[in-house]
């Protein structure tokens, strides 16, 4: 196309192009960079859309985004979306590098004041710090620059993550001129463990405009680091966009329990999605962030051996804290401790979850079994009335049984004595939820469950029959094929 053709093409059509090049998975990057390259007129789209998304995989690469937008701030308009995954074996190598920043000359003509203190703040750090030091500046300094973005991803381990006080420091800096109603109190636990002492500060949000925010668990410090002669925690300013409203936790993250301060007033946070993915917290360290979210919506979490940390509320907080909530998925793969110190005893202890009928709302809800029941025993004698633990306007449920067998000793069978209950049991609770669904539970439109032993046919078949006249839709499956349901929709799980 000659280029006093191309020249006469709307802005539109031109967007669209640019558009139709970055979708392609496999060379959008390059063919975005050749765009930038092909025309004046094609650029300043095709540099939108190269740089609307970042994938960080190194420190190379954010060494050399850094110096990117320092030259030229007008990129930093163009994220919308950050992939920061920094870690291996070759950070040492890669951080020696960063030592020259002290000596670079860098072209700041294009800089505000203050973006040009914070750059001249980081090479004095790395003029006197470590190499680790100095790439943990050059770090927390991207990440200040990732102001525009709106779903960032953060997944770098406890050896090269951002130092909590230069963080701080550039917030600091960033902050002078606002107001102090416009940032959440600063949380400032006096130790590692024990939250204590409250500071407000007008500290700006690390991203300003987040939306999705994903975590891994060592990514930031789990404990308070010493920024001006106090104790201070990164939690707040990352916590503090007031668009926030999908945070996901991968793995152990301990650091909320800092949420747990008595003296912290009034700071609520807009999250409407809460992942926990892999999480060893237990219900008690849940608390902590559920009481802080009056909006939330959905609520997943995958636990894997709950540290024990005392009794949990989480029986009162869900239904005070998270009136609206509206899908529940709690998968504690077997551990009942996810609830306090000790396993269940019994169909009267507190140490379950018993809080589902006070839910008005919850529509949706994926959970373990263990949750209500922690024997074969139990099933077996109160199946038939599983009905009334759950919510009264439910539409959808799905059960995962395979874990309830956890806690049986000696060789499984399936004529084990309580792997026999364990079945009388669940043929219980599919007739008694069939059953509910004309009356108890008259919104009742799916049911899905998968146990570790039955007769997933003959269960079907019979439920149908109590099914008959009702729209209640049926999945019912033994074996390895219950774990897959987990990361299905529901249209999914009902289709396979």
């Amino acid at each position: 196309m000659k280029n006093n053709s191309f020249s006469r093409l709307p802005n539109e059509l031109i967007c669209c192009i640019v558009k139709c090049a970055s979708q392609n998975a496999f060379r959008s990057k390059r063919d975005l960079l050749n765009l930038c390259l092909l025309n004046w007129q094609m650029y300043p789209f095709a540099q939108l859309e190269l740089y609307r998304k970042i994938e960080i995989h190194n420190m190379k690469a954010y060494d050399l985004l850094t110096r990117s937008f320092i030259e030229n701030p007008n990129l930093r308009n163009c994220v919308r979306e950050a992939h920061i995954s920094v870690a291996g074996g070759r950070f040492d190598r890669w951080a020696q590098n960063v030592s020259s920043w002290t000596n670079e000359q860098l072209n700041m003509t294009n800089l505000c004041n203050t973006d040009r203190s914070l750059v001249i703040l980081c090479k004095t750090l790395c003029s006197i710090g470590s190499p680790k030091e100095n790439s943990r500046s050059v770090l927390a300094l991207l990440l200040v620059f990732l102001d525009r973005a709106e779903e960032v991803r953060l997944e770098v381990n406890s050896y090269c993550r951002p130092s909590t006080r230069v963080v701080i420091a550039y917030l600091d800096l960033l902050s002078s001129s606002l107001p102090s109603s416009s940032s959440l109190p600063l949380l400032s636990p006096s130790s590692p463990s024990s939250p204590s002492s409250l500071a407000v500060a007008p500290r700006r949000a690390l991203f300003p405009s987040l939306k999705s925010f994903a975590l891994t668990g060592y990514s930031l410090p789990t404990y308070a680091e010493t920024v001006f002669g106090k104790p201070i925690s990164v939690l707040t300013p990352l916590l503090s966009a007031t668009n926030l409203t999908d945070l996901r936790l991968i793995g152990d993250t301990p650091m909320w329990d800092a949420l747990g301060d008595p003296d912290i007033p009034n700071v609520q946070l807009p999250l409407k999605t809460l992942t926990l993915d892999s999480s060893s917290a237990d219900g008690t360290g849940l608390c902590h962030l559920l009481r802080r979210c009056p909006n939330l919506r959905r609520l997943k979490a995958s636990i894997k051996s709950p540290r024990r940390n005392g009794r949990s509320d989480i029986n009162a907080v869900l239904p005070e804290s998270c009136p609206q909530l509206k899908e529940l998925s709690l998968n504690t793969q077997g551990y009942n401790r996810f609830f306090g110190n000790t396993w269940v005893l019994n169909s009267s202890s507190t140490q379950h979850l018993t809080c589902l009928p006070r839910m008005h709302n919850l529509k949706e809800l994926r959970i373990t079994l263990d949750c209500f029941f922690d024997t074969p025993a139990n099933i077996e004698l109160l199946g038939s009335s599983f009905p009334d633990l759950l919510a009264p306007r439910l539409e959808k449920i799905f059960i995962d049984a395979t874990w309830s067998l956890l806690g049986v000793h000696g060789r499984i069978t399936a004529s084990h004595p309580q792997v026999m209950a364990y079945k009388k049991g669940i043929e219980k609770m599919i007739t008694a939820l069939c059953t509910a669904s004309k009356n108890q539970l008259p919104c009742l439109k799916v049911i899905a469950l998968g146990a570790k032993y039955g007769k997933p046919r003959q269960w079907t078949k019979d439920a149908r029959k109590l099914l008959a006249g009702t729209n209640v839709k049926l999945k019912l499956v033994t074996g390895n094929h219950t774990g897959q349901l987990w990361h299905q929709t529901w249209k999914q799980m009902l289709e396979v």
